[in-house]
């Protein structure tokens, strides 16, 4: 049991040495909020994500789960 946790520390060891000597690659990131919408008026019809790219804080502070909000000009891309 011993000689396990001993390799484990050996491969931790080499992984974090291995991470640390290798160049840092920046990233670009990007924040998505993602909603999923359901009709009110007929759930069974099915439901629909929007994914927000970059959304300001003003409009992730607007969403809550269990919340109804009405939304125009905005066409889903597939229904599940």
């Amino acid at each position: 049991m011993f000689y396990r946790e001993e390799q484990r520390m050996k491969v931790g060891e080499l992984l974090e040495q291995k991470l640390k000597s290798e160049q840092k690659v920046s990233r670009n990131v990007r924040c998505v909020l993602r909603v999923r919408l359901v009709d009110l008026s007929n759930p069974e019809k099915g439901c629909a994500l929007l994914s927000w790219w970059q959304p300001s804080e003003e409009i992730v502070n607007s969403f809550s789960e269990g919340q109804a909000v009405a939304l125009y000009n905005v066409t889903p891309g597939n229904l599940r």
